[in-house]
């Protein structure tokens, strides 16, 4: 029992410790190894841990228990009259490809932990000499044998805690079940789902993760593996290497892309059956509904909606003359949102069944879209600046300005359009709900969004109907006339700006040069618009040219990634935020986007504070940052695996402590308070 609770026991480093020097190095061949207790203390008959660190040179490599197709696993042995050593704890491999040959191992430092039982009729107050000898492989070009004898002391005293292994990047034991079958030499492995919340989204979408068998007769290390996420769990099929009757079982790692691990004790047959689903919950389903409704009342109060905001205003000061009118246009209005959230829903599952990781403001991630958008409330800003009318059609659909031929398409529209610019931001209350519609599906995800369409219509459904239907309210809004057209005139600004911060979300994604063609083609489409006095040919050139134009700029790829770098901000990796973690330092995530307003404004008021980089500096914490501007599928499982559908997402990771989820509304004294402890 103790063996297990080390196992799957969180970093928790002894702070009663007396301080010890820091561990001699000792060097062999092309490897430096050094041993350190966990711990400095040991009860009579008590557990401890060393921790035994092998460091490769650069470019060369060391090997796991199972070396793959060559090499051989690292012989640890303990010399001591005071204790035994029991199982070596190694992280989760790598998988390393040389010259065509696979092998599992560690091309740079690793550290195991090596379980020791003290001998009970030890005396406290009396110091344990322990020496291990370690036998190794280091290879490149060429291998060499390396040997080390390292030697440590533990003092024996009766209050000695227990301590616990690292979990960052070692691999999570699972108890689910899992079995195995070998069919014309293809060997099926059936996972269930375990319990943790975060493997058990990585298993239901395994892209990019590989198996590894402790055992190296079971699964050749060449073999190509085929992992599918299935109803239960997890499968791989794979072409087996064993010859003869199968082990009756097999320890397995699994290696996801995000850094995660399990160890898995699978069984030869069949696996157990699924016990009979019970009932779903329904408080759970109901909260998230209510959660949607909220986060949809409150998504009309981020920034990304004050540019439609505009065209709902304009709309609002009709309400207090033509009542049916308005009422009709709000309802046709909400019917849009609402239909909108529905399509995001149907897409998304559609787009997720299909293999893809996306999520919540997926489709900004094309610059096919941020390129339309932009075009679109360019054209906007311009119709409400009174530059050019069309009848119906254009200012009609986008709702822009007088309703003309077709009122309730321009409504629908309008909501339409409010939907599509929303999709930037998540607000509170957003990202539990919509991450419970991604995980659910189906009709949980469709009641989900349907309730975040209707909050997000709400506001506008209801003033309108209060000021038509209350003859005290109609008469405080003002009568028509030229005020009219001056206050279009003035939200005709918002519109621009939308336009031009669409414009470098796109430059972002299709670099300078797709930046170019789009304005180039938005000047000939705004001049076909604008210049009516040119010959109707001249104009639809204009207009074709500059839809080819805005097409083709979209298709351009940056030369190089124009984000800005900057020297205190790193990357995010999977691989490096488990090697920092595991070296016990703390790391802050930010997952942002260019297209996310809600993300700019944090790193602007919050994050880009002095105070809070001070702190960063002072406490050497790891500044790491995720840019989903672009599809990336690491991002989304690390999303999905903390219950999110899209950015912003904060996690602030203490050493020796659980992942600390930030709220998605930053201050400079929220991120203080996390990273002091407070």
């Amino acid at each position: 029992m103790v063996r297990s609770l080390i196992r799957i026991g969180l970093v928790a480093l002894t702070l009663l410790a007396a301080p010890m020097a820091a561990p001699a190095a000792v060097r062999a061949g092309h490897m430096t190894a050094t041993l350190q207790p966990v711990a400095g203390k040991v009860a009579p008959g008590g557990e401890a841990l060393l921790a035994l660190t092998l460091t490769p040179d650069a470019f060369w490599h060391t090997y796991w228990l199972n070396p793959g197709d060559t090499g051989l696993p690292t012989d640890i042995s303990l010399s001591s009259g005071g204790a035994m050593m029991g199982d070596v704890l190694w992280p989760a491999p790598q998988k390393l490809i040389y010259d065509g040959v696979v092998t599992y191992g560690y091309d740079r430092a690793v550290t195991a932990y090596v379980e020791l039982r003290a001998d009970k009729n030890l005396k406290p107050g009396a110091r344990l000499p322990l020496a291990l000898h370690v036998d190794s492989l280091v290879c490149r070009d060429a291998c060499e044998p390396v040997s080390f004898d390292l030697k440590t002391t533990l003092d024996v005293s009766a209050d000695a805690p227990t301590p616990a292994a690292p979990s960052s990047g070692f691999p999570v034991p699972v108890s689910s079940p899992a079995a195995y079958t070998l069919t014309n030499g293809m060997l099926s492995l059936d996972f269930s789902l375990p319990g943790d919340a975060a493997l058990r989204q990585a298993f239901l979408h395994p892209q990019d993760a590989y198996v590894f068998s402790e055992d190296p007769d079971l699964i050749a290390a060449a073999a190509p593996q085929s992992l599918t996420g299935t109803a239960d769990g997890l499968r791989i099929t794979l072409p087996s290497a064993h010859i003869g009757a199968l082990p009756t079982s097999a320890a397995l790692v699994i290696r996801f892309a995000d850094g995660q691990s399990a160890r898995v004790i699978a069984h030869a047959g069949a696996l157990p059956a699924a016990p009979t689903p019970q009932p779903v919950r329904q408080d759970g389903i109901g909260l998230a509904i209510a959660l949607a409704f909220l986060g949809g009342l409150i998504l009309n109060l981020m920034p990304c909606v004050f540019p439609v905001l505009s065209m709902k205003l304009l709309a609002l000061t009709r309400a207090g003359h033509d009542h049916r009118l308005a009422r009709r246009e709000a309802l046709v209005y909400g019917l849009g949102a609402v239909l909108s959230f529905i399509a995001l829903a149907l897409m998304l599952d559609v787009a997720r069944g299909l293999g893809a990781m996306v999520g919540w403001g997926f489709q900004l991630q094309s610059p096919f879209v941020t390129a339309g958008l932009s075009l679109l409330m360019f054209m906007v800003g311009l119709n409400l600046s009174g530059l050019f009318e069309i009848g119906g059609s254009l200012q009609s659909a986008a709702g822009a300005q007088d309703v003309g031929r077709h009122p309730y398409l321009a409504a629908f529209m309008t909501g339409v359009l409010a939907v599509v610019v929303a999709a930037p931001c998540s607000a509170p209350f957003m990202a539990t709900a919509t991450g419970v519609a991604l995980l659910r599906g189906g009709f949980v995800s469709l009641a989900i969004f349907s309730a975040l369409g209707l909050g997000f219509a709400a506001p506008f459904v209801v003033m309108t109907c209060a000021i038509t239907w209350s003859p005290a309210l109609a008469r405080l809004m003002p009568r028509p006339g030229v005020w009219m057209d001056r206050l279009r005139q003035l939200l005709a600004i918002p519109m621009y700006l939308a336009a031009v911060w669409m414009g470098w979300v796109f430059w972002q994604q299709a670099g300078v040069a797709g930046l170019g063609l789009l304005i180039l083609g938005m000047a000939l489409i705004a001049c076909a618009a604008v210049l009516r006095r040119l010959p109707r040919s001249l104009r639809a050139a204009a207009s074709v040219a500059g839809l080819a134009l805005a097409v083709g700029s979209a298709m351009q790829t940056p030369a190089a990634s124009v984000a800005s770098a900057q020297h205190d901000r790193v990357a995010f990796s999977p691989d490096q935020l488990a090697a920092l973690r595991a070296s016990g330092q703390p790391v802050l995530v930010d997952m942002t986007a260019a297209w996310c307003l809600t993300c700019k404004v944090n790193e602007r008021v919050a994050l880009s504070d002095a105070r809070v980089q001070a702190a960063l500096k002072a406490q050497h914490i790891v500044y790491m940052v995720g840019d989903w501007t672009h599809r990336d599928a690491q991002i989304t499982r690390y999303l999905t695996s903390f219950g999110r559908s899209g950015v912003p997402l904060y996690i602030y990771y203490a050493p020796g402590k659980a992942p600390q989820v930030l709220p998605q509304l930053l201050t400079p004294g929220l991120v203080l308070k996390a990273v002091n402890g407070a």
